[in-house]
């Protein structure tokens, strides 16, 4: 009989021969292998990168990053978000190959192939591993779902001013989720 490790961490996913295009990813151990996304989904997180980045860069807050970029929580805990902010005092858990330890905001791009892992998996280990702030982009419904880490250490919904995105992590950030969709 021959032992199969059914757990893999964090050197596992390291030691993998990289393939054009393929995300892998680890929750809880488990290896997810994510294919390259839909042009709808390469163009919103290019241009809301870009949108982030360029409010970011403008007020010298951090810095945001898009995909592909690890951010490793534990060692059997390593994902690939569509983009990530780190703030100027957090960018020392950026080394030279990943994050290690928790953004202040992270984004994901909801995917036919990543919808429910998104929504629900990467929701709780961000929470739990607190990522101040989770947006989820909804390509379908063209919304922005944030959600703010309470006290309590529990997601919160915030909702829209109007057709405005509030974020409590980027207070002054001016998005208008008609805009960011418009000509998708």
């Amino acid at each position: 009989m021959v032992a199969t490790k059914s757990v893999l961490t964090f050197e596992d996913l390291m030691a993998m021969p990289e393939e054009n295009g393929k995300r892998y990813e680890l929750l809880g151990g488990e290896l997810y292998v994510s294919a390259s996304p839909s042009r709808k989904h390469v163009w919103i997180a290019s241009r809301l990168g870009l949108l982030l980045g360029n409010h970011v860069a403008e007020r010298d807050l951090g810095m945001v990053f898009t995909a592909p970029g690890d951010i490793r929580f534990s060692d059997v805990d390593v994902v690939v978000p569509d983009i990530f902010f780190l703030s100027t005092r957090r960018m020392k858990i950026y080394g030279d190959q990943f994050v290690d330890g928790a953004p202040d905001l992270v984004v994901e791009i909801l995917s036919p192939s990543t919808r429910l892992r998104d929504l629900n998996q990467k929701r709780v280990l961000y929470e739990t591993r607190g990522v101040s702030e989770y947006w989820i982009v909804d390509l379908e419904n063209q919304s922005i779902s944030v959600l703010s880490l309470s006290a309590d250490g529990r997601y919160e919904h915030v909702p829209p001013e109007g057709d405005r995105v509030v974020s409590p992590v980027l207070p002054e950030l001016e998005l208008l989720n008609s805009s960011l969709f418009h000509g998708l």
